[in-house]
């Protein structure tokens, strides 16, 4: 088989832009690989419950995540634990989380603002999400 040398250097010239440019494609979406976790909330509903024997708090959150764990902070007897949150196959989770409770035999009665804590996992990176209630009371 015989080429031509002189359409085979044409060739190569037509094709270096091409070449260049998919290499630089591959380049940079190699290398834009993304492990920050991130959350986006689309509720977050706080509300109180009272039993015969005192109270609770709890967070009604929605929301979607690229992460691969979500944990929200709970209190209870002095107790402070992290509840998962279930992540669905679409990145969406919904939950309703007890946050706090108070046992007691006191009327409870007076405003207050309860918190917590969102911990978004993914990979080997976490980061932290704070939530503040407005003004609540039983």
């Amino acid at each position: 088989m015989i080429f031509d040398v002189k359409t085979i250097t044409l060739n190569n010239k037509a094709m270096k832009p091409y070449i260049f440019l998919t290499l630089l494609l591959l380049a940079f979406t190699s290398c834009t690989k993304n492990d920050d976790p991130a959350l986006k909330l689309t509720r977050e509903e706080w509300y109180t419950v009272r039993t015969d024997y005192g109270g609770s708090v709890h967070l009604i959150i929605e929301g979607t995540t690229n992460a691969d764990r979500v944990t929200v902070t709970t209190y209870g007897d002095g107790l402070i634990s992290d509840h998962e949150i279930d992540i669905n196959l679409f990145n969406h989770f919904k939950a309703d989380v007890g946050i706090s409770f108070i046992v007691t035999t006191a009327p409870l009665t007076g405003k207050f603002v309860s918190n917590t804590e969102l911990k978004i996992y993914k990979n080997t990176n976490m980061i932290t999400m704070a939530l503040t209630s407005d003004t609540l009371k039983y």
